[in-house]
């Protein structure tokens, strides 16, 4: 469903859960989302009804990712970013 396209590096030290950024809201084709961990960290997307979209565990990001959401039907979207014990939850509208 969902392509991931890691972007770059940036040389952005490790970053807390607090500072992601989900945009843009709202989306169509694509979802950035940027100040990610650069550790090992989980990325769950979630419809309106609790139903998992995707789910991914990645380790060692620029910071940065790129979603491809041309797949998804129009509709209200959660992203949980999990990392050390921290979730940070964003709502997102395509």
């Amino acid at each position: 469903n969902f392509v991931v396209d890691p972007v770059g590096g940036t040389g952005i030290e490790s970053t807390s859960a607090e500072n992601i950024s989900v945009f843009p809201n709202p989306f169509s084709d694509y979802l950035e989302i940027i100040n990610l961990p650069t550790e090992e960290f989980t990325l769950e997307i979630t419809d309106v009804n609790g139903k998992k979209i995707n789910y991914v565990q990645l380790n060692k990001m620029s910071g940065k990712l790129i979603l491809n959401t041309s797949s998804l039907s129009q509709g209200i979207y959660f992203i949980a970013v999990s990392t050390q014990g921290k979730i940070s939850y964003f709502k997102s509208v395509k």
